[in-house]
């Protein structure tokens, strides 16, 4: 049973988050287009078979934020 303040080593927490993603709904590919897709969280979230907490997570940057672009942005292709 794991302490409140043990720390993992970034070997084991690589670990950790590798098997996470392979048991993942999403493939990096999905994930990819639940940042680019246009519509609705709610419609998104429904195509993808994810829940919109998820969705919105994803885009925001919180989940699966190894595979967003450097520096981007939900708005960076919103018509000025």
């Amino acid at each position: 049973m794991l302490s409140a303040g043990l720390v993992r080593s970034p070997l084991t927490r690589a670990r950790i988050a590798k098997a996470k993603r392979e048991r993942s709904k999403l493939t990096q590919e999905g994930v990819r287009a639940v940042r680019v897709e246009q519509g609705t969280l709610a419609q998104i979230a429904g195509r993808h078979g994810i829940s919109l907490a998820s969705a919105s997570k994803i885009r925001r940057g919180e989940q699966r934020p190894e595979l967003a672009a450097p520096a981007s942005s939900v708005f960076s292709g919103r018509p000025q």
